[in-house]
């Protein structure tokens, strides 16, 4: 962002004419600004070692001194003394000299100080001068990246004022000049501050330049706003420790404060900008669904230290409130954000609510072998059970532990488990029926027991 005052604005035609001749107008100078600020260090540098050991003071002027130098030399040949008054006479004419010496070096050193600091007010007279001109060019290597930018003559692009009151004018420039610069940035113009008449001048296309007058108005017109919010709306500004909150606030370049207790937003903002606010904060929280939730999802939906569910608000922006006692999970936020985590969790209650399956040897697809006829099942089951079941064991675990209840004499497997475990029982059984170690087993079964189950 460029700062210049009215005395250091040129006009276009003052500035080198080629993008080249200013590049090489803008190294010259800061060459030359660097060697000027380096003298005037130079000098600081002198004038405190010359302040840290200055000649002596004395409390008489050199008139004074010669007044009296006269008077005793006048007494001394015209005066009839003795030797002693004489040398007397003579030790003070010498102290005299030397006073008048020390007057003198010290007016010759107040003399290089005031040379010194004038040089030195000059030199940093002259760096303000060169940084004056190289903001010029600089604004006007920018006007010219502008134009190119717009494909367009420098002359083309026009210039709008922008008086701006004085209290706010801090806010408009922004610490180290942010907030102009952001404006500048966002929306392709230059932007001039005059300190002294509080004038802000927008160079750029004319819907350019409109943009940025009303992010400046945004600023200067800005009052003190209120707005009531409803308990789910600040839940979801607020979840994830503010993060819808900050990216109102970054979008909308506002800093808004919440009281939680009250229900109440409060935001320094002009008319526009609030408008602006209201319609993103109705947004936000426009979407809303309730799920009930079978009781052995919620753990899951919430899952270990709260992961899953964090995961889920950070993907979909939506706020995710399980209520423990009615088993029901409450989504709102955008309808974007809500749709997003309504699908989840709806997948998650098909593949993870507990079902039940009952698997019979009538279940051809499964049971496909003709060897499963009905007595066959009891030696199946028999099996399964053998060795303190540990092919029943190896079933379960494959089947990710779902709960398995074999009944010999009602010929059937019942199974209790999510969608993924009933599919695996599915495949594992399937893979049993058509093993042919099981059909060899099941052939070779004792004749006894098998005539005992015809019995």
């Amino acid at each position: 962002m460029i700062m210049t005052s009215p005395s250091a604005t040129l006009k276009t035609s003052a500035l080198p004419n080629t993008v080249q001749e200013m590049q090489e107008r803008i190294k010259t100078l800061t060459h030359e600004k660097d060697a000027n600020a380096a003298k005037g260090k130079e000098l600081d540098e002198k004038l405190r070692r010359a302040f840290k050991t200055p000649p002596k003071r004395p409390n008489i002027s050199i008139e004074h001194i010669d007044t009296e130098m006269t008077r005793l030399e006048h007494r001394r040949n015209t005066t009839s003394m003795s030797l002693n008054d004489e040398k007397f006479i003579l030790r003070e004419l010498q102290l005299l000299k030397e006073k008048k010496t020390q007057v003198q070096t010290f007016a010759d050193f107040q003399t290089w100080v005031d040379t010194t600091k004038q040089e030195r007010t000059d030199r940093f007279q002259q760096h303000r001068k060169y940084e004056e001109e190289l903001q010029q060019l600089q604004q006007g290597m920018k006007k010219v990246s502008l134009a190119a930018k717009f494909k367009c003559a420098v002359d083309h692009l026009e210039s709008v004022e922008v008086v701006v009151p004085d209290d706010r004018m801090g806010s408009v420039i922004g610490k180290g000049g942010a907030t102009a610069q952001r404006i500048e940035e966002e929306c392709g113009v230059l932007v001039d501050v005059d300190h002294k008449t509080h004038v802000v001048s927008i160079t750029g296309p004319p819907a350019n330049i409109l943009e940025a007058k009303m992010a400046i108005e945004n600023i200067t017109l800005a009052t003190i706003q209120t707005l009531g919010l409803h308990p789910d709306t600040i839940k979801v500004l607020m979840a994830q420790k503010g993060k819808a909150l900050h990216e109102l606030e970054q979008k909308l370049h506002l800093k808004i404060d919440i009281n939680k207790v009250d229900g109440v937003l409060t935001v320094l903002a002009a008319p526009t900008r609030m408008k602006q606010l209201e319609k993103a904060i109705n947004e936000v929280a426009e979407g809303k669904v309730e799920i009930s939730l079978p009781s052995e999802i919620v753990p899951k939906l919430i899952g270990k230290k709260g992961e899953t569910i964090n995961q889920l608000m950070e993907d979909t922006g939506c706020l995710v409130d399980i209520d423990k006692v009615t088993n029901a999970v409450r989504l709102c936020g955008t309808k974007e954000s809500v749709a997003m985590a309504k699908k989840f969790v709806k997948e998650l209650i098909d593949e993870q609510s507990l079902q039940e399956r009952v698997f019979t040897v009538h279940d051809t697809h499964i049971f496909s072998s003709p060897d499963f006829a009905a007595f066959k099942f009891y030696f199946f089951a028999e099996f399964l059970m053998a060795n303190k079941a540990a092919q029943l064991k190896l079933l379960r675990t494959d089947a990710s532990d779902a709960r398995i209840k074999v009944s010999k004499e009602q010929q059937q497997i019942e199974v209790a488990g999510n969608k993924v475990q009933l599919q695996t029982m599915v495949d594992r059984l399937y893979s049993y029926s058509n093993s042919r170690f099981l059909s060899v087993l099941l052939v070779c079964w004792p004749t006894e027991r098998e005539s005992n189950v015809e019995k």
